[in-house]
């Protein structure tokens, strides 16, 4: 408001507006079997948009806005265009065999729907040729009946984020295909939940543990003629710092 009143020569000055700490961090995010769960209960066009959401970590309104000639079935890609997006970046993935199975599914009742009506279906995910824009009672009924709790769509963007970093993502490719234009903001994504703290503890007890072995297996008693060699033929083990240490 300040700003525009600077532009249009109302206020020749902006008052101090201290900003208060934001923690607003949304911590959501969906496992395989909630997943599993919730898609079990959506009608197939929403459950195609969820599984991509959860694979790839796009946003609803990416989704919702794609159109056919986005998808390429043959190469097994969809492409966001540039300018489409939330950051105006382009975004290209390829399917998994799971989604390409699904897509090809739902192009063929696209086309089907299309040949009954005589009408052209620019939109991949519709309800009876109209793009579906709200979904909140599907989706509020699908985590009742999966006994979820509440759940937000975006959570499946935190999500994705942690399935590419524990899957060891690159995580300049990762930010690539969900879309993070920032390692900072992508940073509050990739949540560490207790499964990545237990096996990054697994990870340092393996490694402590084969040092530990090493030491025993290799470990060989000291003559008195290593300890000279490793002290350059001193004696003791004592050293002093010269005065250009300092």
């Amino acid at each position: 408001m300040f700003n525009l009143g600077m532009q249009g020569e109302k206020i020749t000055r902006r008052p101090y507006i201290p900003h208060l700490r934001e923690n607003n961090v949304r911590r959501g995010f969906f496992g395989d079997l909630e997943q599993l769960a919730v898609m079990a209960h959506l009608p197939f066009v929403l459950l195609v948009a969820a599984e991509t959401a959860y694979t790839y970590g796009w946003r609803k309104e990416e989704l919702l806005t794609l159109q056919w000639f986005q998808v390429e079935l043959h190469e097994g890609i969809i492409h966001l265009d540039t300018g489409t997006t939330k950051n105006d970046e382009g975004r290209e993935v390829r399917l998994t065999a799971s989604l390409l199975d699904k897509f090809k599914r739902l192009y063929a009742e696209t086309q089907a729907l299309e040949m009954k009506t005589g009408k052209k279906i620019p939109c991949v995910f519709h309800r009876k040729r109209r793009r579906v824009k709200d979904f909140r009672k599907a989706w509020k009924n699908a985590c009742d009946q999966a006994k979820i709790g509440p759940r937000l769509f975006h959570d499946y963007r935190r999500s994705a984020v942690r399935n590419m970093e524990r899957a060891r993502v690159p995580r300049s490719t990762a930010m690539k295909v969900s879309g993070h234009k920032t390692e900072s903001i992508y940073a509050r994504y990739a949540i560490v939940d207790r499964e990545m703290m237990d096996e990054a503890t697994m990870r340092i007890e393996r490694r402590s543990g084969g040092a530990g072995q090493t030491e025993r297996t290799g470990a060989r008693d000291f003559s008195r003629s290593d300890v000279l060699r490793a002290n350059n033929g001193q004696t003791g083990t004592k050293h002093t710092l010269s005065d250009d240490s300092n």
